[in-house]
């Protein structure tokens, strides 16, 4: 999977005409899914007797901001129950996101990869 720099992705972008930037987001896309180098953070506490550990999820972001499609990828540290995933996928689905813009048009990104810490709670 094709990694970037987003920082200097977006440096890039900056001199280009909309259709050149148009142009260069079609070919990273038809590479396969873009992902950060470094993947961003969140903690969630999570009612529970288990270990904690942390999951990477994956989404898409539509043209609204709005994720889309959560899918647990990697487990590290802990076993999940079906109840504590969903309830995971269930916290994801609440983020929001400034949509990226091109040529004044909102779009679609999918691939969004993020680690979440999770710290279990005894009931």
């Amino acid at each position: 999977m094709p990694r970037i720099d987003m920082k200097q992705f977006f440096e890039d972008m900056k001199g280009l005409s909309p259709e050149e930037r148009k142009k260069k987001l079609d070919d990273l896309i038809s590479q396969g899914t873009v992902v950060r180098d470094s993947i961003p953070t969140h903690k969630l506490s999570i009612q529970g007797n288990q270990r904690d550990g942390s999951v990477i999820i994956e989404f898409d972001v539509n043209e609204e901001g709005v994720v889309e499609q959560p899918n647990i990828v990697e487990v590290q540290g802990t076993v999940l129950s079906q109840d504590v995933s969903q309830r995971i996928l269930d916290e994801v689905g609440y983020y929001r996101y400034e949509p990226l813009v091109i040529d004044d048009t909102p779009v679609r990104i999918d691939g969004v990869r993020h680690l979440i810490q999770l710290r279990f709670q005894e009931e």
